[in-house]
C-alpha cells in the first residue's frame, strides 16, 4: 500500500484552505495600578509581540499586548488554536503569511476586549489600540536576528518604555516616526550605555 506524503502549505491562502478555528485560549488577563489617581496623558502601548507555532495537524497564534500609563499597566496575551482538516507540513513562508493575515487579526479584538475590561475594573480609562497595519509586528522566531521591543528593553532595565524610545530617537534619527522599534542588540547597547550614565 502506498503512502502519500503529506501536502506542504507554502502561502496563507493554502493555509486558510485548510484550517479551522478551533479555540480561543486567553493566557494572562491582567491590571494593576501604581497610583490612586488614573493618569491624564494616556497610555504607552507597546508593540505587539507575536509568536507562533505549527504542528502536522494544527497551528497557533498568540498575541500579547502591553499598555501603561503612570498609573496602571494592562496586559493582553490570547492564543487561536487551528486544526489542519488532513495533515500537512506548514512552510515557514506559509506559516508567517498565514499568522499576519490571519491569526493575528482574528486575536485583535479579543486583546481589545481584554485590555478594555481590564481597565474598567480597575476604574481607569480605556487605552486606544491603533488599528494594526502591516509591518507593526513581526512573527516570533522569523527575524534573523533576536531583537526587543520597547517593552521588554525597559522591563530589562527598570526604566520606562517611553524613556527607551526617547533615547532610541537620540541614537537614531532617521527611523520612521509613529513606527514601531524593533531592537538590534546594538541599538539595544547603545540605550543601556545611555541609561547607565544618565542615573
Amino acid at each position: 500500500m502506498t503512502e502519500h506524503a503529506a501536502p506542504i502549505l507554502t502561502s496563507a491562502q493554502e493555509v486558510v484552505d485548510c484550517v479551522e478555528l478551533t479555540r480561543i485560549l486567553v493566557w494572562e488577563a491582567s491590571g494593576r495600578r501604581h497610583d490612586e489617581v488614573p493618569a491624564a496623558d494616556g497610555y504607552d502601548v507597546g508593540v505587539p509581540e507575536v509568536r507562533a507555532r505549527a504542528s502536522a495537524e494544527s497551528i497557533e497564534a498568540r498575541l500579547r499586548v502591553t499598555a501603561r500609563s503612570e498609573t496602571a499597566e494592562l496586559v493582553a496575551d490570547v492564543a487561536a488554536q487551528f486544526s489542519l482538516r488532513v495533515p500537512a507540513e506548514v512552510s515557514s513562508t506559509g506559516l508567517r503569511e498565514f499568522i499576519e493575515a490571519v491569526g493575528v487579526m482574528t486575536l485583535y479584538p479579543y486583546i481589545r476586549e481584554s485590555l478594555f475590561s481590564s481597565a474598567a475594573r480597575l476604574g481607569e480609562p480605556a487605552p486606544v489600540l491603533e488599528l494594526l497595519r502591516q509591518g507593526a509586528f513581526r512573527v516570533g522566531g522569523d527575524a534573523d536576528e533576536q531583537t526587543l521591543t520597547p517593552d521588554q528593553l525597559a522591563t530589562e532595565l527598570g526604566s520606562s518604555a517611553k524613556r527607551v524610545r526617547a533615547i532610541l530617537r537620540e541614537l537614531d534619527s532617521g527611523h520612521p516616526k509613529n513606527q514601531p522599534w524593533h531592537i538590534t542588540a546594538k541599538q539595544a547597547q547603545g540605550v543601556r550605555d545611555a541609561i547607565g550614565t544618565r542615573h
